[in-house]
């Protein structure tokens, strides 16, 4: 306790003396401001984009480094184009649901183990999909990272979707759906994207899905998916920390370099929409406590 007190007080006098100093450079906090005319705008500052290595494993794999040696941390995160818009017609929600499923057993390890296994690791981890990939992520302290990767190319290359977890997520699914129905900041987005893109663009559906697709996943649609989409040459990993591109190479080569090489599906065909004159549209819910506004167009 007498050292909690003893930084707070440091703290606060660190405080006067900035306040000082201040006062004693002329600084006054009364001083007028012409808030007619608008700042002066410096010089930009020179923009430093951070040198992204990049290899290709033999099996197709993407491999791309960001060396950050200040912190002995690292990043790593593998990309497989499998976001919601490869969804299969009639399906949506299909590629979140398979990312999803992803921790929810592979290898050897229940859904628990894993989750367990990355709290001893001090590992932060997880799956999920956006519109247009799915990813694993995973963020660890540099002495933990080779046995973190062996838990990521676990959950990547050998997910065991059992049924029981299928059925389980299935109906975690159908009720947040339900839920989301009161919610306008969830509606709002879906609403929006399917004005804009229309339900034949890929881009057009929810990324969750619907009651009625969500009732009718099945195990059969979980790994025809996943047999299709996730493949090495579909993939990119990255990593960005305390790492060499040597020592990512070997570390990716020695968990991902007999993942097997398979087609590449083609990026889902949908027809531009056109280009309209300025347009409102309004979703009436009546009752609800918010109301959200969102305005944009295609770009």
């Amino acid at each position: 306790m007498n050292s909690l007190v003893t930084n707070l007080v440091r703290r606060v006098a660190a405080a006067c003396v900035v306040l000082a100093l201040a006062a004693g450079a002329g600084f006054a906090a009364d001083a007028p401001v012409d808030r007619t005319k608008p700042p002066t705008l410096g010089p930009l500052k020179p923009l430093k984009v951070p040198v992204v290595q990049t290899q290709t494993l033999p099996n197709g794999l993407q491999l791309a480094v960001v060396e950050m040696h200040e912190v002995p941390v690292v990043d790593c995160m593998l990309m497989v184009r499998a976001g919601a818009a490869y969804d299969p017609p009639g399906s949506p929600g299909l590629a979140s649901f398979v990312a999803g499923m992803l921790d929810e057993g592979a290898g050897k390890r229940t859904a628990m183990e894993i989750s367990e296994e990355a709290d001893y690791l001090g590992a932060q981890f997880g799956t999920g999909a956006g519109m247009d990939h799915a990813q694993i992520s995973l963020h660890v302290a540099k002495a933990r990272l080779t046995a973190a990767l062996d838990l990521m190319a676990d959950v990547a290359l050998r997910p065991a979707f059992p049924d029981s977890e299928i059925t389980r997520q299935r109906e975690l699914r159908k009720n947040n759906i339900l839920q989301l129905r009161d919610q306008p900041t969830a509606m709002a987005p879906l609403a929006f994207h399917a004005i804009l893109f229309g339900a034949a663009h890929p881009y057009g559906h929810p990324q969750g899905g619907t009651e009625a697709a969500t009732a009718a996943l099945d195990r059969a649609q979980v790994t025809r998916f996943y047999e299709t989409h996730y493949r090495p040459g579909n993939a990119k990993l990255l990593f960005v920390g305390d790492i060499t591109l040597a020592g990512a190479r070997a570390l990716a080569e020695a968990r991902f370099g007999a993942w097997a090489k398979g087609p590449v599906p083609a990026r889902p065909a949908g027809a531009t929409p056109a280009a309209t004159a300025r347009t409102f549209y309004l979703v009436d819910k009546p009752g609800a406590p918010q109301s959200v506004i969102l305005i944009g167009n295609l770009g």
